[in-house]
């Protein structure tokens, strides 16, 4: 579930950076989905680290730096809309219910 949820937020981070005119708005949304990017292998890994040794520590940390790095840039740019807000606070909530959200 939490996979396909990263998927249709990674779409929607595609998306919205895409379409964007806005060449600062553009940038940092640019950013963000390069932390996407590199959450889907996080994902992959905790998928099989599950599966194969049911340890998901070291995945789920680098997936919550990730996710905590999106966070942060639209902290720091608080003129800048975020879009995306709820799925970062529902993959956030997610990462917490594991009990490794940083």
């Amino acid at each position: 579930m939490a996979y396909s949820n990263y998927t249709n937020v990674a779409r929607k981070v595609l998306s919205v950076t895409t379409n964007e005119t806005n060449p600062e708005f553009k940038k940092l949304y640019r950013k963000c989905l390069h932390q996407y990017i590199l959450l889907k292998s996080d994902f992959e890994d905790m998928i099989h680290h599950l599966i194969f040794s049911g340890d998901l520590d070291e995945a789920s940390q680098r997936a919550s730096t990730h996710l905590f790095t999106c966070i942060h840039y639209f902290y720091y740019s608080p003129n800048i809309p975020n879009p995306i807000a709820k799925e970062n606070e529902n993959l956030a909530y997610f990462l917490n219910l594991l009990g490794i959200f940083i």
